[in-house]
């Protein structure tokens, strides 16, 4: 296994209107209230090296998809996930744990120290 970097989701250094942050009924604080076209912004991420990006999801309903971009959330494209029940993934509703799932990032056009916007 290769070297890692572990970012906590819920510090985010900016956001989309009404992403908010909370444990629900549980212990382990989560990035909540996420809508279709809701993001968050994670400054000085160094991308060098890249190959997987882990993300820990809990998928209250059906779900849907991830996508992670560079410098803004209409940004190069770096991966999508398909964080969908249809794809296999468990529903934990809204007090549920969340799975780590891990997806293949595309290294085209990356060099390094970067900001990145998941959009979900």
């Amino acid at each position: 296994m290769g070297l890692f970097s572990k970012f906590e989701a819920t510090k985010y250094s900016a956001s989309s209107k009404g992403i908010t942050v909370g444990s629900g009924m549980g212990t382990e604080e989560q990035v909540r209230s996420i809508d279709d076209g809701s993001w968050t912004a994670y400054d000085n991420v160094d991308l060098t090296d890249i190959d997987t990006i882990g993300i820990n999801l809990n998928i209250p309903t059906v779900g849907g998809f991830v996508e992670v971009r560079v410098g803004s959330p209409e940004g190069n494209l770096l991966t999508t996930l398909n964080a969908t029940v249809a794809a296999g993934l468990r529903a934990g509703g809204p007090y549920g744990a969340g799975s780590l799932t891990k997806v293949k990032v595309n290294k085209l056009g990356l060099n390094g120290l970067s900001d990145s916007l998941p959009s979900i």
